[in-house]
């Protein structure tokens, strides 16, 4: 599959999903009935999308969104089955969780399915009329359960694992399941961690974690210091990160998307495509109030006389094209105006990256227009999703998915070198923008995330629900962990670029692929 996600079922505080993570697959959903264990993973996840939901309630289609599961992951509760607990308070519902996982299997498919609970799993079975297990029949419907996976054409495998083996400071020893239908052969991993003398690791102790905990003076603890346990490890992570990025000198920047793109030019303050990440209005409307929102998206100010100036002039380095327009998008209102500029522009034998969200009363119009100006011409389209639903509500009056994509065709069959940008993301669809333009791209497909998108979309009156559907998928694609995946998914792929809000959270990756 070009695109699949991957679920984690009784997600609790997202344990499996940080073992995921470090492995570079990021949980596109996490469903549990607890509100507290759910905050817990949103702490540590938030680029997952969350469900507080019975997991007998949640309908797979609905959640998976139509999208293809190569993954589903289950840890249903154990408490009614492990040795642990001593007397084993009966409840059909906690017994029957496992269930669960079939239903997912007979729905959506997933690829591979993976389950994890103590091993007295296996003795699941009917219960006496005393509600205590019934001894005869241990296991029989535990042998049921799988026999319904294989009957639905899946390979099933157990195997008794310890967390010491594999480098977790315990001794615990779990059960594991994983099944798969693809027709690939299951693959158990190998330890890596050993006693003296076996070659591997040594076995790490939960002392070794213990003393190596920080122990601070509660009474000199400064309010910026204060952390909670939850995101700890994120924040170790953050200072990581920061460090990385203070070793990266102005030559490494300038490998970044902004740089490349080329010398920015605007002569426009306003445009009426209505996006609510726009940063250029942000700062116009509210960082310099140098004009208000009506005015930004209903009267465009052009300054034509900034045409004559030295910039536009025929830049001095052939490598650095120049970037029109800067800040905003090429539409009806003013495409007479941008026109003036390019043609200035491109007399001057200047090589222009037009950058715009395209519109087909203005597309062909330039295209034809500037035909002979050609091979001095990129013309980069933005689109930040394939979904005309995200596409609307974050870019009102911009086109829809199909008919940028129509430009872009248009353009291409003109014989123009044509890239898109894929910035910002807008969800995590992006493997899907990249296959449905592929075919009409011959110069580059930039991927970007949003910048300091919060302190604007406080600025914005956005409803619960479309907080849900659209504001948290376009946080979730710009985490760190969902960049990392995307970057190790898409990396290999022909003519991709990053721009440099990629690039500085995947830093080394990147200087490793130059």
């Amino acid at each position: 599959m070009d695109y699949e996600i991957a679920i984690d079922l009784f997600a609790g505080g997202g344990g499996v999903s940080e073992g995921a993570r470090r492995a570079g697959i990021i949980f596109y959903l996490a469903v549990n009935h607890d509100i507290e264990a759910i905050r817990m993973h949103m702490a540590n996840h938030p680029e997952t999308i969350h469900l507080v939901d019975d997991v007998f309630r949640t309908n797979p289609f609905e959640a998976t969104k139509g999208l293809d599961v190569g993954w589903l992951h289950a840890s249903p509760d154990c408490t009614h089955f492990s040795v642990a607990k001593g007397g084993k308070p009966v409840k059909k519902e906690i017994r029957s969780l496992a269930w669960v996982v079939v239903h997912w299997a007979q729905t959506v498919r997933p690829r591979i399915i993976t389950l994890e609970n103590v091993k007295e799993f296996q003795t699941w079975g009917p219960l006496t009329k005393e509600n205590k297990p019934d001894k005869r029949k241990l296991g029989a419907t535990f042998n049921l359960w799988r026999s319904q996976l294989e009957n639905l054409g899946y390979k099933v495998e157990f195997k008794e694992l310890s967390a010491a083996d594999y480098g977790a400071p315990t001794i615990r020893k779990r059960l594991f399941m994983i099944a798969r239908c693809d027709g690939q052969p299951i693959v158990w991993p190998k330890p890596t961690h050993g006693p003296a003398g076996s070659g591997l690791r040594p076995v790490r102790r939960a002392f070794m974690i213990l003393i190596s905990l920080p122990v601070q003076n509660r009474t000199r603890l400064q309010k910026s210091e204060t952390a909670s346990h939850l995101m700890l490890s994120k924040l170790s992570q953050k200072r990581t990160l920061n460090s990385g990025e203070s070793k990266m000198s102005k030559s490494d920047k300038s490998k970044g998307g902004y740089f490349e793109w080329g010398s920015p030019l605007s002569i426009q303050r306003g445009c009426n495509n209505g996006c609510l990440y726009c940063y250029a209005r942000w700062n116009a409307c509210h960082r310099h109030k140098l004009c208000t929102e009506v005015e930004w998206n209903e009267r465009p100010m052009v300054d034509l006389k900034a045409v004559d100036k030295k910039k536009y002039r025929k830049l001095p380095d052939d490598k650095q094209p120049i970037m029109f327009p800067a800040t905003h998008d090429i539409t009806i209102n003013n495409i007479n105006e941008c026109m003036v500029v390019l043609k200035k522009l491109l007399d001057k034998g200047n090589r222009v990256v037009i950058v715009s969200k395209p519109h087909w009363n203005v597309v062909p119009f330039m295209a034809e227009a500037l035909l002979d100006y050609k091979e001095q011409i990129i013309f980069r389209f933005t689109i930040g999703s394939i979904d005309d639903a995200t596409l609307k509500f974050w870019e009102p009056n911009a086109a829809g998915f199909e008919e940028r994509l129509r430009c872009l065709q248009y353009c291409f069959c003109k014989g123009y070198k044509t890239s898109v940008s894929c910035e910002p993301l807008l969800d995590r669809l992006t493997t899907h923008v990249y296959e449905g333009v592929k075919e009409f791209v011959n110069e580059s497909f930039w991927i970007g995330i949003l910048k300091n998108f919060n302190s604007r979309v406080d600025k914005t009156e956005i409803s619960i629900i479309d907080h849900e559907r659209f504001v948290r998928p376009m946080l979730a694609a710009s985490t760190p962990g969902a960049v990392r995946a995307i970057f190790n998914l898409m990396k290999d792929k022909p003519l991709v670029r990053w721009k440099d809000s990629i690039r500085k959270i995947v830093f080394w990756d990147m200087v490793a692929n130059d």
